[in-house]
């Protein structure tokens, strides 16, 4: 019987090898049955994003011609984990300033309370700056494989990099623990061919 089975097995990598084609999966994989139970979730969130997205790209033009007007003072997220459901979170460093007014209004009159705009506690801008002028400290503190980004919804600059403890220390005193969120670790880049 086992031989039967891993036959099969067998059979079924090399044809869809052969075919280019992924592995054929036996039906009664658990990792199946956990892919299917997040399909649903999936889909609601794809659909989410597809009305939305054109919804807040075009409120963005119309309010910010400039996009580095919008830049500077505000950014968002797509929060899928919300309890909610899915919703867009904006970022502002001035709710009363009359085009991130009106750009809250058309968005709360177009997707109601699917979106959510709150205080930054930083400028945006500011953020991305910071970004890169550490990715430039830390070129000159490691040759190895780093990752610097500004991460909107924490308001932080994620950096993950093999670092000393030294080096984070310098890196915090220089920026303050509040902005940076550090994992110690290679980034692991890899390509595709």
């Amino acid at each position: 019987m086992i031989g039967k089975a891993a036959s099969l097995a067998a059979c079924l990598l090399l044809t869809s090898c052969a075919n280019n084609q992924p592995p054929a999966t036996p039906p009664n994989v658990p990792g199946e049955r956990q892919n299917a139970a997040t399909k649903p979730q999936e889909d609601k969130t794809v659909a989410f994003q597809k009305k939305a997205i054109p919804i807040v790209k075009d409120a963005i033009h119309r309010h910010f011609p400039v996009y580095a007007d919008y830049a500077k003072q505000a950014d968002l997220y797509y929060d899928n984990d919300a309890a909610q459901g899915e919703r867009i979170v904006v970022h502002a460093t001035d709710l009363e300033e009359p085009a991130i007014v009106a750009f809250r209004q058309e968005l709360g009159a177009k997707l109601g309370d699917a979106v959510v705009f709150k205080q930054a506690k930083y400028s945006p801008q500011w953020l991305r700056d910071k970004a890169d002028e550490i990715a430039e400290d830390i070129g000159k503190m490691t040759a190895k494989s780093y990752s610097v980004g500004y991460e909107v919804q924490h308001e932080a600059v994620h950096i993950m990099a093999e670092l000393t403890e030294a080096q984070v220390s310098e890196l915090t005193a220089k920026y303050g623990a509040d902005i940076l969120k550090i994992t110690n670790e290679d980034p692991k880049i890899t390509t595709t061919d």
